[in-house]
Formats: C-alpha cells, structure tokens, sequence
C-alpha cells in the first residue's frame, strides 16, 4: 500500500504542475472511452467498482465476482472507430483497446493525391486488484503501446495505480493516476497521464447509484465528471453473492435450529411419543399440538437446567486433576471442531442451495438506464465545441441471466454523436 501511495503522490505533482496544449502528447486516443459503461457515465469512475470500464480505477478489480469476457465497439466522429477486448478473473483484469482513424487521403507536397492511409493505435493493459482488508482496496496497471501511421511507428509504456475507500455501504471514495508512462520515437515522450479523484453514492441494491469525479489529465484542463445509474428492474443476484455476514448468520441458525432439535428428540418421554401415536386424531387439532409444544420445552429446560446444575455440582467439588484437565480440554477442542465443521458444511449448503433456486423470467432480467456529463470539451483534441450539449452522454444497460448487452451515445456538440455497444458473457 505504501508503494501505491508514493506512485500516487509523484504522479499528482508531475500532473498538477507540466504544463501541455492539447494534443501535443502521443496516444491521445488513451483517454477516450471505447465500452459504452465508461462512455455513458461520462468515463466517472474513480470510485466505481464494477467491470467493463476501460476507464478505471485499478484498485476496481477487486470487486470482481465472475469470469466473463467482454467486447466493445464505438463508431467515432469522422469515420473513426475504437475497440476494446476485455477479460475479468477474480483478482485480474486483461483489456486490449483499439483505434482506426479510417481511409484518409495521401496527397505529396503539390497536393496530389497519391493513395489512402489510415493510423492505428493499439493498447494492452493488464491489472491487479488486492484487498487490504473489507474497507480498503488497492490496485495497479501496467500498458504497452504501439501507435503505427504509414512508416511511422511509436512505442509506449505505463503503469496505474489506485486506491478505493469503502466507507459503508452507500459510500465509497477513489483516488487513481492512470498511464504513468513515456512514449519513444527518436526521444521520450511523457503520456497524456490523468489524476482523479472521486466518489459513489448508492449500491447494487438501491434503485440510483450517483457518482461525481475531478481530476486533470496532464495536456488538458481541470475537468469534473457526474454519472448517474437508475436501476429499473434488478436481477436477482444468486444468494452466493450474499455478503459473509448473511452466510454466517444463517448457517449458525441452521447449525442452532439443529441442535435443538436434537435435544427435544433426546428429552422427549416415552409416554408422550406413544399418546402421539394413539391419539393422532386430537393431536392434529391446534390445541393439543401447541401442549405438546409447551410439554417439549418444559423438559428440555429442564433438562438444561438438570445439566447446569450437575456441572456446578462438578465445579464445587473441588478442583480437577491435571489428567482431567487436559481431557476435558481435549473433548472442549474437537467439540469445538466439529461444530466449525458443520459451520463451514452448512455455508456450502446454503450457497449451493441458493445457486440452483428456481428464479422467475423477470427474476433474472436487469435494466439499468446510465446518463452522464462532462466539462472536459477537449477529449479529442479537437478543437473545443460551444454546443451546450457538448459533454453529455446516455445509455442503457440490458442483462439476462450472465449474458449484458449495453449502448451508449457520446454528444460532441457540433463534432457529432458518437455511438457504443458492448456485449458480456459469463462462464
């Protein structure tokens, strides 16, 4: 954790204080965003925890809950595209993002066309996610580039690091650097780094889940970005995503209910289980089921009280041998293994349980709907659009089941509408 925080502290100053135009740094195209979650949500995600987002936190990867492969693709402005590739495990993160400017014509210095080109860039990141403890999680990146116009070809490396707070349920804070690196092409260039910092509002269980992001990336502006997430029907998630607190409490209530039973079977008389048997008519009747159930109960209180007052019996007797101690302790430590057995049995049951429950359609449909804004007018360097719809971007997000199907629409004022599409499955 120390090294994240030194990472983040020498990235802040080298951010907040070089001085760059737009556009005068190499990959610009790393800050755009290419999975239509980012794009919708106005790329707020420092404190986001949930995948599919090209523009991330690292320190996301520790919520991962699932194997799932995801792919995105945005038509861009002026015939352009962005892709992106990504694979999620429980504690890493694979993504490839791409960029095609599309056909351009070649024309020599007298302006004579002389064919079409097009440049490429292409992105490999991989990250790790590590949890601290269950309020504080932590994550780094690395990223390989290579961008390719015609003959010219530049290489690039970064890192990322970032961290999340997990204040309660409803609030989490983030702070991240992102693309830490160097372009090469005859000399060494710094990357279009960003520093952000950011907060959620809301979780998977409420119907809206804000989130609000400032930041700066190193040939831009100050810039702030606010998304908004409004759950219109939730998917049941399977009870194996219960939270530990939840598995606990009801394997030791199965654990507790079992025990007692036990003893009522063990304590319960003869004569009551025969007049059980002779009598089945009136048993069934409320009234005398409920003596029964006052009968029961009285005998297994006095049974326990029976029990407590033999061991104080015991107690006042005088003390134990040193043999009977270490055998009393030895019988206490495999009771007590036993019952953390069953504990542990009763909480693979539970989710086991859980997992094969029988869900309605609607039970594992997910609608969500995302819209978003942002000050920063100059993502594309440009050039900066006066259009007040300039900055604004909405979507969708439609799941079944671990199958998700999500579109986003990008407004670039008077640039253009840019749209994205992005499709999950889960194994």
């Amino acid at each position: 954790m120390k090294k994240i925080l030194i990472t983040l502290a020498i990235a802040a100053s080298i951010i907040l204080n070089a001085q760059y135009d737009p556009g005068e740094l190499p990959f610009t195209y790393i800050n755009i965003a290419v999975s239509p979650i980012s794009s919708a949500l106005s790329m707020s995600s420092a404190a986001a925890y949930g995948n599919h987002r090209d523009i991330f936190n690292p320190a996301s990867v520790c919520f991962n809950t699932s194997n799932d492969l995801y792919i995105s693709y945005t038509s861009h402005i002026a015939s352009s595209h962005l892709g992106y590739f990504e694979f999620n495990t429980e504690d890493m993160r694979y993504g490839i993002k791409y960029f095609n400017s599309g056909q351009m014509e070649q024309r020599d210095s007298l302006d004579n066309y002389i064919g079409n080109f097009s440049g490429n860039v292409l992105l490999g990141n991989v990250s790790y996610g590590h949890s601290i403890d269950d309020k504080i999680k932590i994550g780094a990146s690395a990223l390989i580039g290579l961008e390719n116009i015609l003959d010219y070809n530049q290489f690039a490396g970064a890192i990322s690091a970032g961290i999340i707070y997990k204040l309660n349920d409803i609030v989490n804070f983030g702070l991240y650097a992102g693309n830490i690196g160097a372009a090469y092409k005859n000399g060494i260039t710094l990357l279009p780094a960003r520093i952000i910092g950011g907060i959620r509002l809301g979780n998977e269980t409420k119907p809206i889940t804000l989130y609000a992001d400032a930041g700066k990336i190193l040939d831009s502006d100050y810039f702030y970005s606010i998304g908004i997430e409004l759950n219109i029907l939730q998917m049941q998630n399977n009870d194996a995503d219960m939270s530990n607190n939840d598995i606990e409490s009801e394997a030791a209530s199965f654990v507790i209910d079992k025990e007692i039973e036990e003893m009522a079977s063990d304590t319960l008389s003869e004569k009551i289980v025969e007049e059980m048997s002779s009598e089945t008519d009136e048993i069934i009747s409320e009234d005398n089921t409920e003596a029964i159930n006052e009968t029961i109960a009285e005998e297994v209180t006095e049974e326990v009280d029976n029990e407590t007052e033999k061991e104080t019996e015991e107690d006042n007797a005088g003390y134990l041998s040193y043999a009977d101690y270490l055998e009393q302790l030895e019988k206490t430590e495999e009771e007590t293994e036993n019952i953390e057995n069953v504990t542990n049995s009763e909480k693979e049951y539970i989710i086991e349980e859980n997992k094969t429950k029988e869900k309605t359609f609607v039970d594992q449909l997910g609608f969500v709907i995302r819209g978003g804004i942002s000050s920063d007018k100059q993502m594309l360097y440009s050039g900066t659009s006066l259009d007040l719809v300039a900055g604004l971007s909405a979507g969708f997000g439609l799941s079944y089941m671990g199958y998700e199907i999500d579109y986003a629409a990008k407004f670039w004022g008077e640039l253009g509408i840019a749209h994205s599409i992005g499709i999950k499955v889960e194994f």
